[in-house]
């Protein structure tokens, strides 16, 4: 299984730990969750979902935040969420791209803005259908 350090130091640390109620609770996942930092790495969801279904017996809410910027990771994470089910409840959380956006949608004036505007209509269309 390939988790780079920081995730799976941050998973070991905090998803793992017993759920509790309170605001000493609450003030501890806020921490937790302002103190991580994106980075632009290769997510095996798979991996992660194996890891989920050893460590998990009972019905959790799986909360997975992206920005699917893989064109293979957007299938790789559909698969994955199916094998969560029923079992759990898999929430994705899937920021949106205005760059990427603009880009699609930029009315290209040589051949070279043409090809960018044509790969970037290509994935955003990719990007909407995973989604939906």
């Amino acid at each position: 299984m390939e988790y780079p350090a920081v995730r799976k130091r941050q998973i070991d640390e905090y998803n793992w730990r017993k759920a509790e109620s309170g605001t000493s609770h609450s003030r501890q996942l806020t921490a937790f969750a302002t103190g991580l930092k994106a980075q632009f790495i290769h997510t095996d969801y798979l991996a992660l979902t194996a890891h989920v279904r050893r460590r998990l017996r009972q019905r959790s809410l799986i909360l997975i935040m992206t920005d699917l910027p893989e064109s293979g990771g957007r299938q790789a994470l559909v698969r994955a969420v199916r094998m969560l089910l029923p079992q759990h409840l898999p929430l994705i959380v899937i920021f949106s791209d205005p760059a990427l956006e603009a880009a699609a949608r930029f009315k290209p004036a040589d051949k070279a803005e043409l090809s960018r505007t044509l790969v970037a209509h290509d994935v955003w269309i990719e990007r909407k259908q995973t989604i939906l």
